[in-house]
C-alpha cells in the first residue's frame, strides 16, 4: 500500500514539539515516573501511533518492520519526490494535513479522558484516523504528480530514540580483468545500476592497492537508499586518475549480487580505451520483440550507431567482396560516443605511401594498415608475438636457403626437398616420398587442401573428347568407360575458371596458367586414379588429351599443371575467397546490425573475433600492389582479383551448406572421403545445438 508523498524526515530535537502528543503536558498528573520510563512510554505511543495511523488499510505494515513508501534524502531517478530539508518528524497527506491532525487530537483527548492513568502507562494502538486516506500505490502523488517510490524496510526504533533508521540496499560487484598483457588500467572506474525502480548512484570502485590488474578479480559494495527493481543496464565509467595518462582496460565480466541474494551477470569482453562510458546489459539473450521498455529499446540503438559509425563497408575491386575499411577507425570523442569506438586514424588500404619493401625481403607490406585496427576485432599481445614467433623463423630460414626470394629456375626435383629443411613432419615426409604417384594424385582430390573440386558425372562433356580405346588399358577388359560413367565411378575436376585468367611477368619472362580438365574413375579397390588431362578448355591440334599410357615425364608434367591450377584456384578461391573474405562479410554485418544483447551476435562472435584483424593481414601483404601475390604467382594480384569475382559471380546459396553442396556434386558414396564425413559430423552437431527457426525441419 502507497501512501502519496508522505515523508519521514530525521533530526529533530529530543524534546522538540512532544507535547502535541498526548493532553498538552509530558507526564500523566499522579503519576510518577522516571525520566527513562516517560521517554520510553512515549517513544512507543508515538511509534504505534505513526504505524497504525498510516497503515490502517494495510495489515501487514502493523508488524513495526516494515513502514509505508517513504522519501529520505534523495531519492533515485524517477522515483518521487524530495524533501530532504525537513527537521521535524510529521506525516503529511497533501492538501489533507490540517484535518488529520484536528482529528487525531480530537481522538486521543477523548481516549486521555477515559483511561487518564493507563493510556499513558501503558499505551493500546489506536485506530487510524479517517481523515488520513490511503491511495493506491498506482496513483501518482497528487501534488506533485510524481510517481509511487520504492519501499524501504525501517529498523523498529530503540528505547529512547524515537525516530526509525533506514536499512540500505546493498549491491556487492564481482569485477574481473582479463588475462591479456596491458589489460589492466590506472584510470578511475566508476559503475552505475540501473534498475525498473530507479538508479545508483555514481559510486568509484576504489580498494587498497592496485584494483584492475591483470587477471584479477576484484569485489566491491555499491550502497543505494533502495532496492533498484529488475536490473536493466550497468554503466561502467571510466575516467583520468591524477596525471597519469589513459590507457585500455579489457574488462572480461561483472557480476552483481542483490540484496536478496540473485545474482545478475553482466558480460563485457571488449576493450574499453580512453575516458568513456559503456553501458552492460546482463547477460541473459533478449531478441527486438523481447525488450518493450524505452530504455533498452533506446540502448539497442545508440549501440548499432555507433557501431555503424566505427565499422564501414568499402569496396576493394568491382566484383569483389565488401570488406572493413580500415580508414572508418578514427579518434572519436569518448564521451560523446558509445562504446567500441576508440582507435587512432590509420592510412587508406590503397594509399602507396605506406606501400613499402621490408629490407631484405623481395615484396612490398602495407605497413600502416597494420599498425591500427579497432581494439576489439584486433589481435590480443599474446596472439600477435605468437604470430611472430611463428612467421619470423620461417620466412629467415627461407631467406638464409635462398629460397624466399630466388629467381632462377630448378636444376633438378631432388633441390625442392630443400623446402622441407626444416618443420619436417610425417606428412610431409610422405608427400615428397609418394607426390608423383598416380594414387596419391587421386587421393588429394578427396582429402588434399581442397577437397571440393570433384563432381560425378554421367555423361562426357563436349569440350573432352576422351574416347573408349584411351582408357581402355587402365580400365581392363571387364568394363567399359560407358559401364564406369553408368555406375557412377568417373569424376571430373574442371578448372574453367582460369580460361580467362590474366597473367603476367615476373623476372621479365612471361608467365601462363592452364584451365586443365582432369578425369578420374573410382577402380574396384576403392582407389581414385586419373584416366586423362586435357590442359585447355578448347579440344583440338593445340591441346592434347594426356593419358597414363604416354612417358613418364610427358604424364608427370600434366599432373604438375593440374596441380599448379588446384594451387591457383585453391588458395584465391576456396580458402581465401570463402574462408575469409566471406566469412568477414558476415561478421561486418554482426557488428554493425546485431547488438551485444542479440542470442545470434552471442552464438556468431567467437568464431568471427579475428576475422578482421587477419584478412587485413592479408590484404596488406598478399593483395596490396607489388606483393606477395604479385612476386610468386604466374596470375599476379590482377589475376587473383579476376578469379575472385568470377568465383563469386558464380556462387550460390548451395555452396554454403555441406550436405547440399555434397549432393550436387555426386560424392556422397565415395568411400574414403574423410572431409565429407568429418564436416557432415561437425554440420551435425551444429544443427542440433544452434537456434531453431518457425519452419526448420
Amino acid at each position: 500500500m502507497q501512501v502519496p508523498c508522505a515523508h519521514l524526515c530525521l533530526g529533530m530535537g529530543r524534546n522538540r514539539s512532544w507535547g502535541t502528543l498526548g493532553s498538552g503536558r509530558t507526564s500523566t498528573p499522579g503519576h510518577q515516573s522516571g525520566p527513562l520510563t516517560r521517554r520510553r512510554a512515549v517513544s512507543q505511543l508515538y511509534r504505534r501511533y505513526l504505524l497504525f495511523s498510516i497503515s490502517a488499510s494495510d495489515p501487514s505494515l502493523r508488524s513495526g518492520t516494515q513502514a509505508p513508501d517513504i522519501h529520505l534524502g534523495e531519492p533515485a531517478r524517477g522515483t518521487g519526490c524530495v524533501r530532504g530539508k525537513q527537521t521535524s518528524i510529521r506525516v503529511q497527506d497533501c492538501g489533507r494535513r490540517e484535518e488529520a491532525r484536528a482529528a487525531s487530537r480530537e481522538l486521543r483527548r477523548e481516549k486521555a479522558q477515559e483511561h487518564p492513568r493507563e493510556s499513558w502507562a501503558h499505551p493500546q494502538p489506536y485506530p487510524a484516523p479517517q481523515p488520513l486516506a490511503l491511495r493506491p500505490e498506482t496513483q501518482p502523488c497528487p501534488a506533485c504528480r510524481s510517481s509511487p517510490p520504492g519501499r524501504l524496510l525501517l529498523r523498529p526504533a530503540l528505547p529512547g530514540h524515537p525516530f526509525l533508521l533506514p536499512i540500505m540496499a546493498v549491491y556487492r560487484l564481482c569485477v574481473t580483468t582479463g588475462p591479456y598483457l596491458r589489460a589492466g588500467t590506472l584510470d578511475n572506474i566508476s559503475v552505475t545500476l540501473v534498475g525498473t525502480c530507479g538508479e545508483s548512484p555514481k559510486q568509484r570502485l576504489d580498494r587498497m592497492g592496485r584494483d584492475f590488474a591483470p587477471g584479477s578479480v576484484q569485489k566491491y559494495k555499491v550502497r543505494c537508499t533502495a532496492e533498484l527493481g529488475e536490473l536493466l543496464l550497468l554503466r561502467v565509467h571510466k575516467e583520468r586518475y591524477a596525471f597519469f595518462r589513459k590507457d585500455s582496460w579489457y574488462c572480461s565480466r561483472i557480476c552483481v549480487t542483490e540484496p536478496d541474494g540473485s545474482v545478475s551477470h553482466f558480460p563485457c569482453y571488449q576493450w574499453i580505451e580512453g575516458y568513456c562510458t559503456v553501458e552492460l546489459r546482463p547477460g541473459t539473450a533478449r531478441t527486438i520483440c523481447q525488450d518493450s521498455l524505452p530504455l533498452l529499446l533506446d540502448h539497442r540503438t545508440r549501440e548499432l550507431r555507433a557501431r555503424q559509425e566505427c565499422y564501414r563497408w568499402k569496396i576493394y575491386a568491382p566484383g569483389f567482396p565488401c570488406m572493413v575499411d580500415v580508414n572508418s577507425f578514427q579518434e572519436m570523442e569518448s564521451d560523446k560516443k558509445f562504446a567500441l569506438t576508440k582507435t587512432t586514424t590509420c592510412v587508406d588500404q590503397g594509399d602507396s605511401s605506406g606501400n613499402r619493401y621490408l629490407p631484405g625481403f623481395p615484396m612490398k607490406i602495407d605497413i600502416p594498415s597494420l599498425m591500427y585496427m579497432e581494439p576489439n576485432v584486433r589481435y590480443s599481445a599474446t596472439k600477435t608475438i605468437s604470430l611472430l614467433f611463428n612467421a619470423i623463423p620461417a620466412s629467415l630460414g627461407m631467406k638464409l636457403r635462398g629460397l624466399l626470394d630466388r629467381k632462377g629456375s630448378w636444376k633438378k626435383l631432388d633441390d625442392m626437398q630443400n623446402i622441407f629443411w626444416c618443420h619436417k613432419t610425417f606428412t610431409t615426409k610422405y608427400v615428397t616420398e609418394h607426390w608423383c604417384e598416380d594414387h596419391f594424385f587421386g587421393y588429394q582430390y578427396l582429402n588434399g587442401v581442397n577437397p571440393v573440386m570433384l563432381h560425378c558425372i554421367s555423361s562426357l562433356p563436349s569440350k573432352l573428347p576422351v574416347t573408349n580405346d584411351m582408357v581402355a588399358p587402365l580400365l581392363g577388359q571387364d568394363t567399359c568407360l560407358q559401364t564406369e560413367l553408368e555406375r557412377g565411378n568417373i569424376f571430373l575436376a574442371d578448372y574453367w575458371i582460369l580460361a580467362e585468367a590474366p597473367t603476367h611477368c615476373l623476372n621479365g619472362r612471361q608467365q601462363y596458367v592452364a584451365a586443365p580438365l582432369c578425369l578420374l574413375w573410382l577402380s574396384p579397390q576403392g582407389a581414385l586414379v586419373p584416366l586423362a588431362i586435357q590442359l585447355s578448355q578448347t579440344p583440338g591440334p593445340d591441346s592434347p588429351i594426356f593419358l597414363p599410357t604416354d612417358s613418364e615425364w610427358d604424364w608427370l608434367l600434366a599432373k604438375t599443371w593440374v596441380r599448379n591450377s588446384e594451387f591457383l584456384v585453391h588458395e584465391n578461391n576456396t580458402h581465401f575467397l570463402c574462408t575469409h573474405l566471406l566469412c568477414e562479410a558476415f561478421a561486418m554485418a554482426t557488428l554493425r546490425q546485431l547488438p551485444l544483447c542479440h542470442p545470434i551476435y552471442k552464438l556468431l562472435l567467437p568464431h568471427t573475433r579475428y576475422t578482421l584483424q587477419v584478412n587485413t593481414i592479408a590484404r596488406a601483404t598478399l593483395l596490396n600492389p607489388e606483393g606477395l601475390v604479385d612476386q610468386v604467382t604466374s596470375i599476379g594480384r590482377q589475376g587473383l582479383i579476376y578469379l575472385m569475382s568470377t568465383g563469386l559471380a558464380h556462387f550460390t546459396y548451395t555452396n554454403f551448406c555441406l550436405p547440399d553442396s555434397l549432393r550436387a556434386r555426386g560424392v556422397l558414396a565415395i568411400p574414403n572421403y574423410h572431409y565429407r564425413d568429418d564436416g557432415l559430423k561437425i554440420w551435425a552437431a551444429i544443427e542440433s545445438s544452434g537456434p531453431r527457426f518457425p519452419g526448420q525441419d
